[in-house]
């Protein structure tokens, strides 16, 4: 059922219009490429005063930026996820995701100290393949989002030397 919120509530209908005999997985593939969705993302946080939306253009050419609005979110987040990765706070299935997710496009690298992660390893590894929180749903959609981060990141190389040639 619609949630309210505007994000959720596209990728319900997507998943209601295009679900049908798909997997999960492939529906997370087709759903992290979609344009519109990624605004709706992008609004949301700008509702919630997390992101500002500043309007950009050159020529015929116009776009939206979103720039950091607040930074308390984004510092809090950050401390969740220390707690669960370098202390011994038990992850949620949500965690868990996070963490996959962060982990597999290097952004855990980008915002935590290298060698903590290096020191943590192991416990990351765990808590991103799911072996902590043991839930079959949590596994499937850490799973799902290794597919969609990789199909992300090839595609756009095989389109682009398929039509090089």
């Amino acid at each position: 059922s619609p949630t309210n919120d505007d994000y959720l509530d596209e990728a319900l209908a997507f998943f209601e219009r295009k679900g049908s005999g798909k997997t999960a997985q492939s529906l997370v593939s087709s759903l992290g490429g979609k344009t519109k969705i990624l605004r709706l993302v992008a609004e949301g946080l700008v509702k919630r005063g997390i992101l500002q939306a500043q309007k950009q253009s050159f020529l015929v050419f116009s776009w939206t930026n979103y720039p950091e609005a607040d930074p308390r979110p984004e510092t809090a987040l950050k401390s969740h996820l220390a707690d669960i990765m370098f202390g011994d706070q038990t992850p949620d299935a949500r965690d868990c995701v996070v963490i996959a997710l962060a982990k597999e496009v290097d952004l855990l690298k980008k915002n935590f100290d290298k060698l903590q992660l290096k020191e943590h390893k192991q416990r990351i590894k765990d808590i991103a393949s799911g072996e902590v929180a043991l839930t079959d749903s949590t596994i499937r959609a850490v799973r799902a989002i290794r597919t969609a981060v990789i199909v992300a990141a090839t595609v756009p190389a095989i389109v682009a030397s398929s039509s090089s040639g």
